[in-house]
């Protein structure tokens, strides 16, 4: 007998939130899991169990489930949708950041898309955080890097301001920034993110130390397994600015010679740009004609925008994204044109929008859109046999969208509850074996 996987049409002009609907009852979780196991190959009543298992607080069995579904059907968006969540109960960042970009690449639900391509820039800073901790825990227990540095691997450190005007202190991180982007302007290398070397360095709490330590740098970029570092500094005023940065190789002892430079606050650009053309030159990179004109193009010109963006960014390392939003913003209300400004606030209102949108929302809002199948609690229907989904639907005048299992053909009804609890008996609780349901269910057909 096959299970109705029961999914609700897109509902126009719905309101912004929804209530939670309840979890499923151990018995309709039964009764997915006999659906189920008569029909292994029903992709979309195991897609029901897993989303079931995971409204009951069994992550870790519906991770099982909807993995198995995501082997056997790799173009089920609703299966990499669900196993996504999933794994965001179980902190699996890096797993569910790939199974939400496998959904937005299947599925075919506008607005659910749009919300998961919002909510990928929270898991993917989390994935960074997760990194990064056990990057510092790592250095914490003495435990050596998992491998060697790469000398192609560049980590930019925050620029130490010296300087006595505090309004200055954004340029900074903005600074460093800027030079992310322009030694990124080449395959010869490869930069880490600004964000990642800053969580690193804020976990360790190396403070302002490691910006005039030579040796402290070094042994956080082994850490991140970057060849070379650059370090900085900034002094003077907006009257003359005086810049100063150079490169620590990690696989020698070379004397490091700074690259200086000094003008006035209004030339800073020009000032930056021959600071990264002599990073390269100390990095012993000859850049192309093409390559040279990428790393001079300036996202902004506009002094006051550029202080706005290091606040959002200063902002943004403390965690605190909703402040780092508006200030994006109002960096690219000081320059339209500043896009490198546009797109962090994006991404910072992004991580706002998901950190207050809890899972459990994000699962009722795609059920809305037909995106996932909703489990059998939500539709409040009537246990009398096989008329349990189609009752409810009925009642509340909800139409449901078409289904057939993996091998096609049309999928049945809700089995009665009060039947022969056939799942108790694959469970291993009326004198079976006592392999667990979920190896039972997923057992490959051998014929």
């Amino acid at each position: 007998m096959r299970i109705l996987p029961i999914m609700l049409l897109a509902v126009v002009g719905c309101a912004p939130t929804v209530a939670q609907r309840p979890a499923p009852t151990p018995a309709e979780i039964t009764g997915l899991e006999r659906a189920a196991q008569q029909n292994p190959l029903d992709v979309a009543t195991r897609i029901q169990l897993g989303t079931a298992y995971r409204d009951a607080g069994r992550a870790q069995d519906a991770r099982v489930v909807l993995e198995s579904v995501t082997d056997d059907a790799p173009d089920n968006a609703a299966a990499h949708l669900m196993l996504g969540l999933t794994r965001e109960d179980l902190e699996d960042w890096p797993g569910a950041r790939v199974a939400y970009e496998r959904y937005i690449a299947l599925g075919s639900a506008t607005n659910v898309k749009q919300t998961m391509e919002r909510r990928l820039q929270y898991v993917q800073r989390k994935e960074l955080e997760q990194s990064v901790l056990q990057l510092a825990r790592d250095e914490r227990a003495g435990r050596d890097p998992s491998g060697p540095p790469e000398p192609g691997t560049v980590a930019v450190f925050p620029f130490l301001y010296q300087g006595q005007d505090s309004n200055l202190r954004p340029l900074g991180r903005a600074l460093a920034e800027m030079l992310v982007t322009d030694l990124s302007q080449t395959e010869r290398l490869r930069v880490l993110e600004r964000a990642q070397v800053q969580l690193l360095l804020d976990e360790l709490e190396l403070g302002q130390s490691v910006f005039v330590d030579p040796a402290t740098a070094a042994r956080s970029g082994r850490r991140l397994r970057a060849g070379r570092v650059v370090q900085g500094s900034i002094g003077g005023d907006a009257a003359g600015l005086d810049l100063g940065a150079f490169v620590v190789r990690l696989d020698q002892d070379a004397p490091r010679t700074p690259i200086n430079e000094h003008d006035a606050l209004d030339r800073l650009f020009e000032m930056e740009k021959r600071l990264a053309v002599g990073l390269y030159e100390q990095m012993g990179v000859q850049l192309t004609v093409a390559e040279r004109e990428r790393v001079m193009r300036r996202p902004t010109e506009n002094i006051q925008a550029l202080l706005a963006f290091g606040l959002g960014l200063e902002a943004e390392d403390r965690g605190e994204f909703d402040l780092a939003a508006s200030q994006y913003a109002r960096a690219v209300s000081l320059d339209p044109g500043f896009g490198m400004a546009e797109v962090r606030g994006t991404e910072a209102g992004a991580i706002v929008e998901a950190e207050q949108m809890t899972v459990a929302v994000v699962i009722d809002r795609a059920a809305e859109s037909g995106a996932v199948p909703v489990t059998p609690s939500a539709t409040s229907g009537s246990t009398s046999g096989t008329s349990n989904a189609g009752s409810a639907a009925a009642s509340a005048g909800v139409s449901f969208a078409p289904t057939t299992g993996l091998a096609g053909g049309p999928i049945g009804t809700l089995p009665d509850p009060f039947l022969r609890d056939a799942g108790s008996e694959v469970l291993g609780r009326e004198g079976v074996a006592t392999r667990t349901v979920l190896r039972i269910l997923f057992i490959r057909p051998t014929n």
